[in-house]
C-alpha cells in the first residue's frame, strides 16, 4: 500500500445522515458549497419535512410560485404577493375548513380532503385578496 492516497482516485466525502461517502456529484450544492447530507438522505430529509403541516403549507407556497412563474413566462399576469404568512393566516382564519363546501382539510400530500390554494379571479396572479384555500377535489385550475 502507497504511503499516500492516490492522486487519480476521486474525491470522497461521508455523508453526515448515513456515513457513506460519496463523490462531489452525490451532492447537492447551495450557494457553491457542498451539503452535508448526499442526495439520498436530502430527499429522505425533505419527505419527512413535507409530510408535517409547515412542510405542506412551505410546499403549497412554493407551487403557487412556480405557476406563477410559468404564468409569466407565457406571457399572462404576473405580480405574485402571496406569502408563505398568507396561506397560514388563511389557514387559520378558514379554521381549517375548506373556503368553498366548509368540510375540513387536511394538510397532507395525497389524503382525501387535501387543502389547495384556489384563485378566485384566474385571470389574476397569486395575492392574499384573491386567493382562498379549498379542498383539492374542489379546485378547476
Amino acid at each position: 500500500m502507497p504511503p499516500f492516497p492516490d492522486p487519480d482516485a476521486p474525491d470522497t466525502f461521508p455523508c453526515t445522515g448515513c456515513g457513506v461517502g460519496y463523490e462531489a456529484s452525490g451532492y447537492y450544492y447551495a450557494n457553491g458549497n457542498r451539503q452535508a447530507r448526499c442526495r439520498s438522505c436530502q430527499l429522505v430529509n425533505l419527505q419527512a419535512y413535507y409530510s408535517t403541516r409547515v412542510g405542506f403549507e412551505h410546499r403549497m407556497w412554493n407551487n403557487t410560485m412556480k405557476a406563477s412563474r410559468e404564468r409569466s413566462a407565457l406571457g399572462r399576469a404576473s405580480g405574485h404577493t402571496l406569502t408563505f404568512g398568507d396561506i397560514e393566516a388563511m389557514a387559520r382564519e378558514q379554521q381549517d375548513r375548506c373556503y368553498l363546501s366548509g368540510h375540513p382539510m387536511t394538510f397532507a400530500a395525497r389524503s382525501d380532503w387535501q387543502a389547495s390554494v384556489e384563485r378566485l379571479d384566474n385571470s389574476l396572479d397569486y395575492s392574499r385578496e384573491n386567493c382562498r384555500l379549498i379542498c383539492l377535489e374542489f379546485n378547476t385550475a
